[in-house]
């Protein structure tokens, strides 16, 4: 399977170390962000990854570009694997709808992943999110977006999904009637949100294109979904996840990141237990 990674945006969340290092390239420990989302996916199967940016992003693309042979090493292990890496620029900052339009020439399957590289997913119990989103669509040949139990008092921060059942169903996976962006509780609205995990049929591209730009003249890949789902095109359903998800375009997912990762290794984890102690 292909994936989308858009790696165009301004990180405007995390001015001002942003306004010169892209905030693709800011680290949890000593790897970039994107490197972990890279790991994610080639884990979860995916062959090959199609980064959608711009041209002022130059330094993504430095940092994806293969070293010689005698400098290759295990740090950047996904070098040693047969991961393709393709490259597409959006010109104009259009929104995220667009960034996926971009690189509808270079889609050849009937569903592609999208991976958005803010959010990292620290997976539990060697489950991992993506390939249970693929196990769903190889069962019902049907979209997936991952999705995360939110608190109520949350639900008008993020993308929302509305489900068939007010429950998830014990295997996790339920249909999707539609999305909602940032909507006020009330007892008709599920409190799962939208997480940076999409796996979609390449019947999207149709709908984007004739999607109309939002009040802030972006293109929005929830309307061509809601559009798509509303006219019955095909199925989207909701896949439930078994991470913990940390939004690392805000500062405080970032750091969130940062110390969970940090527990995770035998010379950082002492040390971090004992800071927050202290």
């Amino acid at each position: 399977m292909q994936a989308i990674f858009p790696v165009a945006g301004l990180g405007s969340r995390m001015f001002p170390a942003t306004k010169s290092v892209p905030k693709e390239l800011l680290t949890i420990l000593n790897k970039p962000i994107i490197h972990y989302v890279v790991e994610e996916a080639i884990d979860a199967g995916i062959e090959e990854i199609i980064l959608v940016t711009s041209r002022e992003k130059q330094p993504i693309l430095e940092y994806f570009k293969k070293p010689k042979k005698n400098e290759l090493n295990n740090s950047i292990n996904f070098f040693h694997k047969k991961l393709k890496i393709s490259t597409v620029f959006q010109e104009k900052p259009l929104g995220l709808g667009h960034a996926i339009l971009c690189a509808k020439h270079l889609i050849k399957n009937d569903f592609f992943g999208i991976f958005l590289p803010d959010e990292v997913l620290l997976e539990n119990n060697k489950v991992i999110d993506f390939k249970n989103m693929m196990k769903y669509l190889k069962k019902n040949c049907e979209g997936q977006i991952l999705v995360e139990k939110v608190s109520k008092k949350e639900v008008s921060s993020y993308g929302i999904v509305q489900l068939e059942s007010p429950k998830f169903k014990s295997n996790g996976n339920m249909r999707i009637k539609k999305i909602l962006e940032k909507p006020s509780f009330t007892k008709s609205i599920n409190n799962y949100r939208v997480v940076g995990r999409y796996i979609l049929p390449k019947d999207i591209f149709s709908f984007l294109e004739k999607t109309k730009t939002s009040s802030n003249n972006e293109i929005e890949l929830t309307d061509a979904i809601n559009k798509m789902i509303g006219d019955r095109k095909l199925n989207i359903n909701a896949c439930l996840n078994n991470s913990e998800i940390y939004d690392c375009g805000s500062v405080k997912g970032f750091v969130g990141a940062n110390i969970a990762f940090s527990l995770l290794n035998n010379e950082l984890r002492k040390y971090v237990k004992a800071l927050i102690n202290d």
